[in-house]
Formats: C-alpha cells, sequence, structure tokens
C-alpha cells in the first residue's frame, strides 16, 4: 500500500514537473559549491534548479520500477515524535546513497521530510498531515496538509516560493539535518527495522 502511494505520489511529481532523462546525479558532499545556481537579491532564481529536480525524478522513478535498481533499507526512529517515526535510505545501483526519507508519526498528524541528493544541493520536501482527531480515538481522517520545499546548499537552506518563482534563504525554516553526513549518523544510530 506504502509502494503504491510513494509511486502515485512521485507520478503526480513527475508530471506536474514536466518530463526529461539524464543519468541519475551522485550524491554531493557538503564541501562542494555550486555555480550553476543564479542570486538575485537573496533570492536564487528557480528555472535550472526546477529542471534539475525533475530530471532527477524521473530517473529516481525509472530506476525505481527496475529491479535490484534501488536498493531500500529502513530503519525504526527512536524519539522526535509521540508515535515513534522510521528511516529509509535508498541506494542507486551504484551503491551511492540518493535519497533518504524520515517519517515522523504523532497522534494529531505525521510529517515525513524527504531528502533528495542532487548534483550541486539537497532538494528537500516536508509534508505535515493534521487529523481531525487523535489517531487512539480511530475514525481519523486528514483536516489538511501543508507542503514545504527547497534546497540546501552548503547547510543553509533556501525555501521555495511558488508565487515568485524563487528559492529564498530564510531563518525560519527548521531543518533538523541539513547535510548527508548529518542523516548518514542518524541513520547508523536506527535501530534495525521490525515490520513490513
Amino acid at each position: 500500500m506504502r509502494r503504491k502511494l510513494f509511486l502515485i505520489l512521485m507520478t503526480l511529481l513527475v508530471l506536474l514537473l514536466s518530463s526529461c532523462k539524464q543519468s541519475l546525479p551522485e550524491t554531493i558532499s557538503e564541501s562542494e559549491s555550486s555555480d550553476t545556481l543564479s542570486e538575485n537579491d537573496g533570492k536564487l532564481i528557480c528555472e535550472d534548479i526546477k529542471k534539475e529536480i525533475r530530471d532527477y525524478m524521473n530517473q529516481f522513478m525509472t530506476e525505481y520500477m527496475l529491479p535490484n535498481g534501488i536498493e531500500i533499507d529502513k530503519r525504526t526512529l527512536e524519539g522526535g515524535s509521540t508515535e515513534g517515526g522510521e528511516i529509509v535510505r535508498y541506494k542507486n545501483s551504484n551503491g551511492l546513497i540518493i535519497r533518504y526519507g524520515l517519517t515522523y508519526y504523532g497522534e494529531m498528524g505525521v510529517a515525513k521530510r524527504d531528502y533528495y541528493f542532487l548534483k550541486d544541493h539537497i532538494y528537500y520536501s516536508d509534508l505535515l498531515e493534521h487529523y481531525s482527531s487523535p489517531i487512539y480515538i480511530g475514525g481519523t481522517d486528514i483536516l489538511y496538509r501543508e507542503l514545504e520545499e527547497g534546497i540546501i546548499i552548503k547547510g543553509i537552506c533556501y525555501q521555495y516560493d511558488g508565487i515568485s518563482n524563487t528559492y529564498s534563504h530564510t531563518d525560519v525554516i527548521e531543518i533538523p539535518y541539513n547535510s548527508l553526513e548529518e542523516l548518514n549518523a542518524l541513520f547508523d544510530k536506527s535501530k534495525e527495522w521490525i515490520g513490513n
């Protein structure tokens, strides 16, 4: 069920960003710089970034569908939320980490944070789902969803603004992990997954 939901969400994202094909980029290190992004009054112009994200997602979906295309390793997260959580690491066929997914469950909602390792930066998306009532009551519906997305360059967050079509530096966004190294450390200290 989760895999089907994931595939539907990825398909919708790719359709929204249109379609292109390019080979999946290698994981970047925090020390690499981004010379391909232009900046205007503290705001990053989006067209190149959006194309890179679109190409990445298309290749990710292609590899995801292939047998042995992407290795998925899931572990349990301790702390951080009332009902627990999970961290999922995705490696491509070359053994490179290309994505991390974190999910935190709570009584009144769920937070899903994904990190995609592109050529010169990390693309992240945060999806918060707010429930109509606590999960222990049952019959919980999702009242509304909030989606934030942006990029991380050298540990600095830039939030996407769809109206101005820019990525703006902001101190308001709280991204607890903003590098591959931090996510690897979190994954390494997480417990082996027991479950489906």
